[in-house]
C-alpha cells in the first residue's frame, strides 16, 4: 500500500498520527516511515511487548520511493530501539 500511494498524500490525521489519501470516493489510511516510527516509539515508551506490521510486502524493499530500502521496517526498528521523545496524552 505504501509504495502505491506514497506520492498521493492528501492529508495527515492528527488522531491516528498517519497520512491518508483520497481518490474519488475512496479513502486510504496508511503508515509512512514517520507514523510507523512514532507508533513503535509509543509502544516502547508504554512498555508494550512489541508491534505488528500487517503486510511487510507493501514496504519499499527496493528503495524506489527515495527513502532507502524498507523505510517502514527501518522506522519501526528505530522507534523500538531509539526512543528519545516523551509522550503526552492526545
Amino acid at each position: 500500500m505504501y509504495m502505491s500511494i506514497a506520492t498521493a498524500v492528501n492529508g495527515q490525521d492528527p488522531h491516528a498520527v498517519s497520512p491518508y489519501a483520497v481518490r474519488g470516493t475512496q479513502w486510504f489510511g496508511y503508515d509512512d516511515p514517520e507514523s510507523a516510527r512514532v507508533k513503535a516509539a509509543y509502544a516502547r515508551t508504554r512498555g508494550l511487548a512489541g508491534v505488528m506490521v500487517w503486510a511487510v510486502d507493501t514496504d519499499d524493499f527496493r528503495g524506489v520511493c527515495g527513502q532507502g530500502k524498507s523505510p517502514i521496517a527501518a522506522a519501526v526498528q528505530k522507534g523500538l530501539t531509539n526512543v528519545q521523545e516523551k509522550w503526552t496524552e492526545l
